[in-house]
Parts: structure tokens; C-alpha cells; sequence
């Protein structure tokens, strides 16, 4: 089963790796920019937006995508 990471962050690829999960990185740039709604919401949606840009490319993958907001 190949996994995708969906993030160019290194830390992120640094803690799958040490649970022995060795992720192909594909980084993507979807924007960011703040949508209506309560922060869940807004973190869901690019988190959306950021599998969809990656699964087009990696078809029959497990896509993995994670985001953050301050």
C-alpha cells in the first residue's frame, strides 16, 4: 500500500517515519485564504481542497493530509 503525504513538512514525514510509515511527499499549494465558518469548518475544507489536488495523481493511494491553524 503506498501513502501519500499530502504536505511538504519535514516533521510530519519525520513522525510517520518513526511509526514505519514511509510516505511519498507530494506537496500541494491550494489557498489558504479564510472561508466563512468556525475553524473546524475552515481546517476541513483545505484539508479537502489539498486531498482532492493530490488524489488526482495518486490514484489507489491512501492520501494522507493534515493541517493546522493558529
Amino acid at each position: 500500500m503506498n501513502v501519500v503525504l499530502a504536505s511538504g513538512s519535514a516533521r510530519r514525514k519525520q513522525m510517520l517515519e518513526a511509526v514505519g510509515v514511509h510516505p511519498t511527499v507530494a506537496p500541494v499549494d491550494v489557498s489558504e485564504a479564510r472561508i466563512h465558518g468556525t475553524v473546524d469548518a475552515q481546517v476541513l475544507h483545505i484539508a479537502k481542497e489539498k486531498a482532492q489536488a493530490v488524489g488526482d495523481d495518486h490514484a489507489g493511494s491512501v492520501v494522507l493530509v493534515a493541517d493546522t491553524m493558529l
